[in-house]
């Protein structure tokens, strides 16, 4: 019976003795760091405990690892966790002198004493400690305590484990040590609060030594490298650790769980892309400009590749992150409506679109250089940013799909509904950050490289949209065009919010996404803060310091074809278009409008005027053809297309008027409803009748009702000061044609 309740004590005893143990020490805070692509430290944060300890390392360095056997545990790999020998040594040793004077401890029980947070050498604590060590031992691998030790030892101050101490003391990775530096940090952890790199550096230094002589026995080091390691110096300071992406590791801090982050950060795009924000930041400066953020992705996966939340030199507002600052969205997003709208075979890029004055509701639209061209092809309104033919290409798709494209295409800030954002959405109404710009624009590039997949839009869409962005000439704001040399093609797009308080420029290669915003932090609006001027200077200043070859977008050929379009309008060749052309275009555009634009007349024998056929001869008409646009285009187009010829006027003794229409209302529209505030001395303002006619030298008659209103000759505008109701205006011009509009005024503000 003895003998059995011995054995079943035995068998307690020992499981209970070498059950597992719990690695609550790995669950202490650390440090967050992040690295870039090829694993160098980039920025870190101090650990909540105000530690800077670093995350438990993958691999012990070779150097590190023979100086800390050599120096505290040269039987590691040989002992069950408790050394024998040095265990038998140190009892003898504590007996002879009363107390104790050696604790041969092994780099397991050192690291028991660090996970108990032990401070007091007792008898008591010593068993503790081998009794964790010898359980740590059973259960765990040996590499797995040598780098769990390595992390969390002591190294004087608030830096705990190798990496950190490596950092703050040599500047530098722990497997870039040299044997002196790895001999420095293996002795450092034995006494960190007697020895340290600032005090009591004769001691470090004699210990340091001595650790060399033994490498130097051991046979790890040669004659030579042990005479070298001896020259070198003591560490002579503490360093401040990297902090070359600080809005990164913050913005990452907050989207990604534990405290490594592995990042995809180039370090050498990332240091060039700062030169060059410092550089620009000395003009800026002096126009009070302080803030700018870069991004830089990868367009084929995404990657971030570079990522300055501001400007490194910047004193003002320097902690903001601009990259994911929600600002003003300038014209910035008009490439995604152009795209869906071609993608859904609403327009064509070679198609007209108006760019005329227009009044919707009270939202009067310009241009930049307050100018209209009439009419111009899609891609070239695109290319020119234009407001106007932007405004009434959103008005025909609507705001509400609009904003349902681009929330699917990333843009996560637009979260009101259409009617808080209106037609003005497409010209800075919405809030936008650039993360959220640069992602989608690169996901619209990494769609034509065969990598991405976007549900709403074609390969055909984006590579014609991009096609129209890759023409590096653009207009400032004031209307003045550069020319800004690129070292690649690039497709790329600017914006500037209103008041001069955001700059914006995208642009996109098949192997980088940049996005740049320039502006105050604060939102002060400065005439500097343009989109060409500079967000656009800084993108392509950054394009120089790009190692990237010249190649462009493949066309995605099975999604396009050669379809026929009048070469004047660019639309689908119709029945009276002459000159047709052959135009590589999307598949989609098949289902775009046929040209309106191509009409045929009755003419006179010389062509001098137009007739009706019913009051002349048949041999003295003919019936021709004519590229004809409305007359409140027509103005505005024959200032920017001089080649472009008129309808010939009517003859006035043969015409027939319901047929010959050459004028019509430009403002207001039919059954609008017009705000009139007052002015500043409170006087009730009137609404301008703006009117079109196709002949320069009209005459026009002016009726409100059946009071006569007066005439006008060239330009047809009236100011018209009433009271509120409903209004109906009657034009009538020499030939006595008539058209007729009905409105509303209302001495209201605005809603």
């Amino acid at each position: 019976m003895k003998k059995r309740a011995g054995i079943i004590l035995f068998i307690v005893v020992t499981g209970w003795f070498l059950r597992p143990v719990s690695l609550v020490f790995l669950q202490l805070p650390y440090s967050t760091i992040v690295n870039d692509h090829e694993g160098r430290l980039l920025s870190a944060r101090i650990a909540d405990d105000h530690q800077w300890r670093f995350p438990i390392i993958k691999e012990v360095p070779f150097k590190f690892e023979q100086s800390l056997l050599a120096y505290e545990d040269k039987r590691f790999y040989d002992h069950p966790g408790v050394d024998p020998v040095s265990l038998a040594r140190a009892i003898r040793q504590n007996v002879m002198a009363g107390k104790i004077v050696s604790g041969a401890s092994t780099l397991t029980m050192q690291l028991a004493r660090l996970a108990a947070d032990h401070h007091d050498r007792t008898f008591w604590n010593k068993i503790k400690e081998i009794n964790f060590a010898l359980r740590l031992e059973t259960w765990q691998k040996k590499k797995d305590i040598l780098k769990w030790y390595s992390s969390l030892a002591p190294f004087g101050g608030n830096v705990v484990g190798l990496e950190a101490a490596c950092w703050r003391y040599y500047k530098k990775s722990p497997d870039q040590l040299s044997w002196s530096e790895a001999a420095t940090m293996a002795v450092l952890p034995n006494a960190p609060s007697m020895i340290h790199v600032n005090r009591n550096r004769a001691q470090l230094l004699q210990k340091r030594n001595i650790l060399l002589d033994k490498l130097l026995q051991n046979g790890i080091l040669d004659t030579i490298g042990h005479e070298a390691a001896l020259e070198e110096p003591l560490p002579s300071k503490i360093y401040s650790l990297p902090n070359y992406a600080s809005h990164y590791l913050d913005f990452i801090k907050n989207h990604q769980q534990g405290s490594v982050k592995s990042g995809t950060i180039h370090s050498a795009l990332q240091k060039g892309v700062g030169d060059v924000m410092d550089r620009l930041y000395t003009e800026w400066r002096d126009n009070e400009i302080f803030n700018a953020g870069v991004l830089i992705l990868n367009t084929r996966t995404g990657d971030v590749l570079a990522y300055h939340g501001n400007i490194p030199s910047t004193s003002e507002e320097k902690s903001v992150d601009m990259i994911q600052a929600q600002r003003s969205s300038g014209s910035i997003l008009k490439p995604f409506l152009y795209a869906h709208m071609i993608n859904e075979g609403m327009i064509s890029p070679k198609g007209l679109v108006l760019d005329i004055p227009t009044y919707i509701s009270g939202f009067n639209p310009s241009n930049y250089n307050k100018s209209f061209s009439g009419a111009l092809h899609a891609d070239e309104a695109l290319k020119r940013s234009l407001n106007v033919p932007a405004v009434r290409m959103l008005q025909d798709y609507g705001v509400d799909k609009l904003l349902y494209r681009l929330r699917d295409q990333g843009i996560t800030t637009l979260s009101n509904g259409p009617d808080h954002y209106g037609l003005s959405l497409i010209l800075g109404g919405g809030e936008v950050t650039l993360w959220d710009l640069a992602h989608a624009y690169q996901r619209m590039g990494s769609v034509l490289l065969e990598n991405g997949k976007n549900e709403t839009l074609s390969k055909a869409a984006i590579f014609q949209t991009f096609e129209a962005l890759k023409d590096v000439s653009r207009p400032d704001e004031e209307g003045n065009w550069q020319r800004i040399q690129s070292r690649f093609p690039i497709a790329w797009k600017t914006g500037t919010s209103y008041g001069h308080r955001d700059a914006w420029a995208v642009g996109v290669t098949p192997e980088y996404t940049i996005a740049t915003w320039v502006g105050n932090a604060d939102g002060e609006g400065r005439d500097g803060i343009i989109g060409t001027a500079a967000a656009g200077r800084l993108l392509f200043a950054i394009t120089g310091i790009l190692d990237q070859e010249g190649y462009w977008f493949d066309p995605p050929y099975a999604e396009m074809g050669y379809l026929n379009i009048c070469k004047e309008s660019g639309h689908l060749a119709g029945p009276n278009c002459k000159n047709i052309l052959a135009y590589y275009l999307p598949l989609q555009s098949e289902n775009s409008p046929s040209c309106p634009y191509h009409t045929q007349h009755y003419v006179n024998a010389n062509g001098t005027y137009r007739v009706d056929p019913s009051c002349t001869l048949t041999e003295e008409a003919s019936l021709r053809t004519y590229f004809e646009l409305p007359p409140a285009v027509t103005q505005y187009y024959h200032r920017a297309h001089p080649e472009f010829h008129s309808l010939p006027p009517v003859d006035p003794s043969c015409y027939n008027a319901a047929s010959n229409l050459d004028m019509e209302f430009i403002y207001p529209l039919h059954n609008d409803i017009v705000f009139l505030p007052k002015d500043l001395n409170s006087e009730q303002q009137g609404v301008v009748i703006k009117l079109a006619h196709r002949q320069n030298n009209a005459k026009v008659y002016w009726y409100l009702g059946k009071e006569y209103l007066g005439k006008t000759e060239y330009f047809h505008e009236l100011t018209l000061i009433r009271q509120e109701g409903v209004q109906t205006i009657t034009a009538v011009d020499h030939l006595g044609n008539s058209v007729v509009r009905t409105f509303q005024i209302s001495n209201r503000i605005h809603p």
